[in-house]
């Protein structure tokens, strides 16, 4: 992912990520309305950070297992147990039950997510590299 390095603290370096939609590829995605963009901030603990400037072009990756970790965490597992909640209670709770204890799970997850985010942070490591 390309970035953009807006600010620098102390063996912390903060980066801006444009993210594009799939549409951004399309010819038509600024006719349809359907294209999207966001910008996201990352914040990257670097020895190195005295090499960088703010306004820098960088380069920041993660490596697949650290990806495909994040993938699990964030859609797979939640998917998975949120899918055995509703399965499980459907027959004795009914379906409206059921549903809400489904989405009470999710809303619970997000919390947990939430307060476990710093120890998250520390186990996934960025490779910031100038372009």
């Amino acid at each position: 992912m390309n970035g953009t390095i807006k600010e620098i603290k102390e063996g912390l370096l903060i980066i801006s990520i444009e993210c594009h939609s799939a549409c951004a590829h399309c010819q038509a995605h600024q006719a349809c309305g359907f294209a999207e963009s966001k910008e996201k901030t990352v914040e990257v603990e670097n020895a190195d950070w005295r090499q960088y400037a703010v306004g820098d072009a960088v380069e920041v990756d993660i490596r697949e297992s650290q990806g495909l970790l994040a993938v699990l965490i964030a859609y797979l597992l939640p998917a998975i147990i949120g899918l055995v909640i509703l399965l499980v209670t459907y027959n004795p709770w009914g379906e409206l039950r059921s549903a809400l204890a489904t989405l009470a799970f999710f809303a619970l997850y997000v919390v947990v997510l939430r307060l476990f985010r710093p120890r998250l942070q520390r186990k996934f490591t960025y490779k910031v590299e100038k372009l």
